[in-house]
């Protein structure tokens, strides 16, 4: 029995031991991974054993300075196709084979260049790991995201290499908008509404504007490296910076796609510039010994001025590794910005389906650099002697009453609701041309001085004014640097075009409504983007055309392509009304007949009759339209141009009869010339080919203006003189010569004479007249007679000092009448038998007379002197007899 529990127990023990070891040699294969390296170079296949969960580092990695002749050494790969690059470090789950890739790297170009200035330059060699902020926006288009962190750019900076990159844990940029693209990138302009690819985003992240380089014309290079995998693609792009709206075409120097690495792509879109700016369209540069994705390559662009021809006179050369490519021909008159961006479409596109490759993707560049080329005639200087002598000004026009700012609203998560309102006008140029004593023209970043309320409010009273603006983006110390100059020039309004919508898509924008009317039925169609796949049910969707005048409308005319998938399927009509001032909607609703014909690039052309009566407007109301695709509306033509005028003439006609009746002789020749311009016109009007109503109204106005503007002729009555010669005789009938009047009035009488003989034949009305009567009458009214000689002194010593007074009072009046002012011809005269205002209509009385100090008449002198002696002989003789009387 015990032994039987001996040998159990030593079977159990053996089986443990065995268990356990079989655990620990198991355990053991699955804890380490042999990682394989092949340096492909006819050396010799060295293996690392890492253990499972650790991480393959640069340390572990059996080579240092892989050579291979005439090869550069590109990376470690793995994958069937040897597709995946290794990142180190990278962790080890299992076995893997690396696999040395050999090509050849295109070494950098010399920074200097023969006949250019190097004006822009960045070999991506900072110290701290960041991008340089004076060069770069480090901002991808950063208005339309949400969340502005997403815009930027994930990217390592080390060695001289700038490596933007994407992870797997990168979420994409602008969902709204962009779907599920990730994006990683930066450039040297950011601002709001900066390229809208689609047309209808909205800017959610209001943004200062930033400009760190903008530049027209020059030869740009770069040295890169691009990212494989299909649905990504490495881009090196130009695009307007949309201070206007047409500034916006976009040069894609190139877009090279993860799926073909021996393909250097390059295209160009107009987008808003109506001026087709290009010549010509995409194409690729193939090379099958090279890759474009794990090999160093130079590429060049040269926008060169002047070498292209007609109607586009410059010229795009594409360069790759200082071969040329190919170019085309241009006409873009504004600068541009560079972009560089990385790409990878999670849910596919253009690019092709997504595949799965290590992260992190990466689109590295070496340096990047741009020239100028120094025209004929100057020679390169040093930077020490660089200076400006010259900032040319800018402008910028708006119309009188409709001066304003741009705000945006914000949609920014945890910010939605705040504004931002744009510094300056829209329109105004962010640049200035700058010339160098070189030659050489560059563009530079200006901030302007923000437009303020009185500025808007002085624009849109018809007054422009001037803005200063610095050039940030230089040195304070550059030679020759001043202020730049904006002139902001008000004009009137154009005339409202004839046509116009309602709620024609979500921004029912009137740019693109116009495209509709530009006589274009080849391309260039206007497109509006709805909200969902069919109109919306709760407004009217509508476009209106004024005919500025009374028609008939016989059809309207329509075309598209694709007209069932994308055009106006179906509509309603109303007409205005002008006496009841309103809209009138009819009741019948037609249907365009698009055909599958119409079902290709082309399109069609069709004309729907119409049954409307007369009218002035005519509205079309959208009942069904193509939203196939992207919710878009596009149309290229709509006319309504087959109807019929009804003018109407009786008014122009009736005051045309009634000028024919007029005696012109009546009038003055002037008013008369220019009633018969007028009348002549009005006439002239029942022989042209093309009248408006508006025309004969116009007309009417002008005729009738004319006639109530006829001067007649007045015929001038000579003027009666002579009640003024009869007072002119009596005036000069007053003589002086024995002085009874004063100098000073008999002075002044003989002036009023002579300015009326002065004046006599210049006489032309009978107020003039009247005037110089009453200036002669006031003459001769103030004629003063000289005083009498001082009397006898009286014993009466009240009689005395009544004379004293009476003299003292004399005295005063003397020097008042003597201080008088002389009688000018603008004072109204008296006639001498007038008494002047304030004086009595009584005689004066003989006590009046000689207090006055007036003396008699010379005639009554003689009897006075003896009446006074007879009385004295009486007083004497009465007093002789009083005394006797009394001694008795």
């Amino acid at each position: 029995m015990i032994r039987r529990q001996r040998i159990t127990l030593s079977l159990i023990a053996i089986l443990f031991l065995f268990m356990t070891w079989t655990m620990q040699s198991v355990s053991a294969d699955e804890a380490t991974a042999t990682v394989t390296f092949d340096p492909n170079n006819g050396g010799d296949i060295v293996e690392v054993t890492v253990n499972q969960g650790e991480s393959l580092t640069e340390a572990l990695v059996p080579f240092t300075d892989l050579t291979k002749d005439t090869y550069d050494f590109l990376g470690w790969f793995y994958g069937e196709a040897q597709n995946y690059e290794l990142y180190l470090p990278l962790t080890i789950t299992q076995d893997l084979h690396l696999t040395a890739k050999w090509g050849n790297h295109t070494p950098p170009s010399p920074v200097n260049k023969e006949g250019y200035r190097l004006i822009f330059q960045d070999e991506f060699d900072n110290s701290d790991g960041t991008l340089n902020s004076q060069l770069w926006v480090d901002k991808y288009l950063s208005s339309w995201t949400r969340e502005p962190a997403l815009a930027k750019p994930t990217y390592t900076l080390e060695d001289g290499v700038m490596s933007l990159q994407i992870f797997e844990e990168t979420r994409p940029w602008a969902e709204e908008y962009d779907g599920q693209t990730v994006v990683s990138g930066f450039t040297t302009g950011n601002r709001n509404a900066l390229h809208n690819w689609n047309r209808n985003n909205e800017v959610r992240n209001p943004v200062e504007t930033e400009i760190t380089h903008i530049n027209q014309y020059g030869y740009y290079e770069i040295r890169a490296k691009t990212q494989p995998g299909s649905s990504r693609h490495s881009a090196w792009w130009l695009v307007g910076f949309e201070d206007r709206p047409e500034h916006s075409a976009e040069i894609d120097i190139f877009e090279v796609l993860g799926n073909d690495k021996h393909g250097v792509p390059r295209a160009f879109h107009a987008w808003n510039d109506p001026s087709n700016p290009f010549s010509g369209g995409a194409s690729t540069y193939r090379d099958t010994t090279a890759d474009f994705h794990h090999e160093w390559h130079t590429y060049g662009f040269d926008w060169q001025e002047g070498t292209g021809s007609g109607e586009h006179p410059d010229r795009l050369v594409f360069y790759v590794d200082g071969k040329e490519l190919g170019s085309i021909n241009t006409k873009i008159d504004y600068p541009m910005i560079q972009l560089f961006s990385l790409y990878e479409k999670r849910a596919g596109g253009w690019t092709g389906p997504w595949e799965w490759m290590p992260y992190p993707n990466s689109f590295d560049i070496d340096y990047v650099r741009v020239y100028k080329k120094i025209p004929e005639g100057y020679t390169a200087l040093p930077a020490s002697e660089l200076n400006i002598t010259e900032i040319k000004p800018s402008t910028v026009s708006v119309v009188e009453g409709e001066a304003a700012l741009t705000t945006y609203t914000s949609a920014v998560l945890g910010e939605e609701g705040t504004t931002y309102t744009e510094p300056n006008l829209p329109n105004t140029l962010s640049y200035v041309d700058v010339v160098w004593n070189d030659g050489v023209i560059t563009q530079e970043f200006v901030k302007w001085a923000p437009i303020t309320e009185s500025d808007l409010d002085q624009l849109n009273r018809g007054q422009g004014l001037e803005k200063r603006g610095q050039l940030v983006n230089l040195k304070e110390t550059t030679p020759g640097l001043t202020e730049a100059i904006l002139t902001i020039d008000v004009t009137e309004a154009p005339p409202k075009p004839p046509y116009s919508s309602i709620n024609l898509g979500m921004h029912n924008n009137q740019n693109e409504l116009a495209k509709l009317f530009n006589g274009n039925y080849e391309s260039n169609s206007g497109e509006f983007v709805f909200a969902s796949g069919t109109l919306p049910e709760d407004k009217e969707v509508s476009i209106t055309y004024n005919f500025e005048q009374l028609v008939q409308l016989h059809s309207i005319e329509l075309s598209t392509n694709y007209g069932n998938d994308q055009g106006i399927k179906a509509f309603k009509l109303a007409v205005y009304d002008d006496h009841l001032e309103q809209w009138v909607e009819l009741e019948e609703e037609y249907t365009v007949p698009w055909t599958s014909a119409g079902n290709s690039e082309r399109g069609e052309t069709l004309v729907v009759d119409v049954n409307v009566p007369k009218t002035t407007q005519v509205k079309m109301i959208l009942t069904d339209v193509g939203l196939r695709w992207a919710n878009k509306l596009a149309m290229r033509e709509l006319s309504f141009a087959d109807h019929d005028v009804i003018l109407d003439w009786d008014v122009l006609d009736l005051v045309i009869n009634e000028a024919d009746q007029l005696e012109r002789e009546r009038y003055t020749e002037a008013s008369v010339d220019h009633f018969l311009s007028e009348l002549q016109k009005s006439k002239a009007l029942f022989e042209k080919d093309y009248v408006t109503q508006h025309m004969i109204d116009e007309q009417v106005v002008l005729l009738q203006e004319a006639i109530d503007q006829l001067e007649e002729i007045v015929i001038e009555t000579p003027v009666d003189k002579t009640v003024l010669l009869e007072r002119l005789d009596e005036a000069k009938s007053i003589s002086n010569a024995d002085n009874n009047y004063t100098v000073a009035t008999f002075n002044a009488l003989n002036d009023a004479i002579d300015m009326i003989e002065s004046q006599l034949d210049s006489i032309t009305t009978e107020q003039e007249l009247m005037q110089l009567v009453e200036a002669l009458d006031l003459a001769m009214a103030n004629l003063e007679r000289m005083p009498l000689p001082e009397e006898e002194d009286q014993n009466d010593s009240e009689n005395t000092e009544d004379s004293d007074v009476a003299d003292d009072s004399k005295t005063e009046e003397n020097d008042q009448e003597e201080s008088a002012p002389p009688i000018l011809s603008g004072d109204k005269p008296q006639h001498p038998d007038q008494n002047t205002p304030g004086e009595s209509d009584q005689v004066p009385s003989l006590d009046d007379t000689f207090v006055s100090g007036e003396t008699l008449p010379d005639t009554a002198t003689a009897i006075y002197q003896w009446l006074i002696v007879g009385l004295l002989f009486i007083v004497t003789g009465c007093m002789i007899i009083y005394k006797r009387k009394s001694y008795n």
